[in-house]
């Protein structure tokens, strides 16, 4: 569940640094060096991998507790009867 929320924080800051970047800025304001900048598309494009990530990550963990709940469960039930 770490590497979730580490991949999630990760694709949080990119997209929202990306975003503020990519803006309408004026002329003068710009972040680096007053100069205005535009994001690549890589950003997107890694922030989104990142999102991915941290949905797979999730879900396999889910999964994973799932399977074990459901198999203590199973071995509980056949040592009631024995």
């Amino acid at each position: 569940m770490v590497s979730t929320k580490i991949s999630f924080v990760l694709a949080f800051i990119l997209l929202s640094a990306a975003t503020s970047m990519s803006r309408k800025q004026l002329y003068g304001k710009g972040w680096l060096d007053q100069k205005c900048y535009i994001a690549k598309d890589g950003v997107f494009i890694g922030s989104g991998i990142l999102v991915l990530v941290s949905i797979t990550t999730t879900i396999g963990a889910v999964l994973f507790t799932i399977r074990k709940v459901q198999s203590e469960q199973g071995r509980r039930i056949h040592t009631q009867f024995a």
